[in-house]
């Protein structure tokens, strides 16, 4: 039987490579695939390109910590609805647990699995995959998406199942994690102060989390033969908006569909072009004033709004205050 594994972790993958200083098209190498293969989110390719990348990237730098360091390279927002799941999360815990509840959307074999008691001041996090590869890459990945949202976010202790590397590899493993570095360890996980546990995410969009939430379990993957309507409409937004092509025509027509028929695959999906419009809108929205980067009227255009009051209007809706209004609380 034939195994799959997403697109957007290979493509995610690819991309940490890259800010490595890797060829991507060298990676890909004997795989049969172009990287234009990998652009739909949550469409699929076979299993074993997974290892056959890494093997090539280990050909090209045969360091033990390339997993963490690739990890560490890959940006926020590769893995889409994942990471912008994670950011709705008000602590660190939270995020975490959110994380594992939709881990299946960008990997097939792999789990969290979480060690306290009450009488303890820690919480061991540990991850559970098929090789120590994919084990390490995906507990440095919960480092990269952690450490950026939460203040004063700390490691007490990393445990690697890999053997213990000279003095040199191991110094750099724990200025990696900024951490002591535990090796021939019978788990791959992370241990946590339950303070840092606690802690606030400052990017939180917990207003979010319903909705992306209830979005990504409307779509079954589980055989990963094609990618939902949705997810590939939801891919194209950022740039529709940006070149003020964004109608539900305007996209049918990227994606080689009818309009109608984009309608209709839609509603297959139970959602509409104009729901997921509006909640891409919400997202961008929230976290564009929670990064403070850009004014109310700048948010507005980028957003496709023709006119301030009508985002005004939208994001009250979401919400229940003005976007001024609702800053202020968040910043209080």
């Amino acid at each position: 039987m034939q195994l799959w594994i997403p697109s957007i972790s290979v493509k995610a993958l690819l991309e940490g490579f890259a800010n490595l200083g890797m060829d991507k098209s060298v990676l890909l190498e004997g795989t049969q695939l172009v990287e234009s293969h990998l652009d739909e989110p949550y469409s699929a390719v076979p299993h074993e390109v997974f290892p056959h990348i890494w093997m090539q990237a280990f050909k090209l730098q045969p360091q033990a910590s390339l997993p963490t360091r690739a990890a560490l390279a890959i940006p926020f927002g590769a893995f889409d609805l994942l990471d912008h799941l994670v950011n709705t999360a008000q602590t660190l815990g939270e995020g975490v647990h959110m994380l594992n509840v939709f881990l299946w959307l960008v990997a097939i074999d792999t789990w969290l699995e979480f060690s306290h008691t009450e009488e303890s001041d820690y919480i061991w996090v540990f991850t559970e995959a098929n090789n120590p590869i994919s084990n390490q890459w995906v507990l440095a990945l919960i480092l990269n998406r952690l450490q950026s949202r939460i203040e004063k976010f700390s490691i007490e202790e990393v445990y690697l199942s890999e053997a213990i590397p000279s003095a040199q590899e191991q110094e750099e493993f724990e200025t990696l994690w900024e951490a002591p570095v535990c090796f021939n360890q019978e788990k791959t996980g992370i241990k946590l102060d339950k303070a840092v546990w606690q802690a606030k995410n400052n990017l939180a969009t917990p207003e979010l989390k319903t909705t992306l939430a209830t979005l990504a379990e409307r779509v079954d993957i589980k055989q990963f033969t094609t990618a939902p309507l949705s997810y590939a409409i939801r891919a194209r937004l950022p740039k529709a908006l940006q070149e003020n092509a964004f109608s539900s025509a305007d996209i049918a027509d990227v994606l080689g569909l009818s309009k109608r028929t984009l309608q209709r695959r839609l509603a297959a999906e139970d959602i509409s072009f104009k729901e997921l419009l509006d909640l891409y809108r919400q997202e961008k929205a929230l976290t564009m004033l929670k990064i403070g980067n850009a004014n109310m009227s700048d948010i507005a255009y980028a957003l496709g709004y023709e006119e301030q009051s009508s985002f005004n209007r939208a994001f009250r809706r979401w919400t229940g205050s003005s976007p001024s209004s609702w800053l202020k609380q968040k910043e209080g």
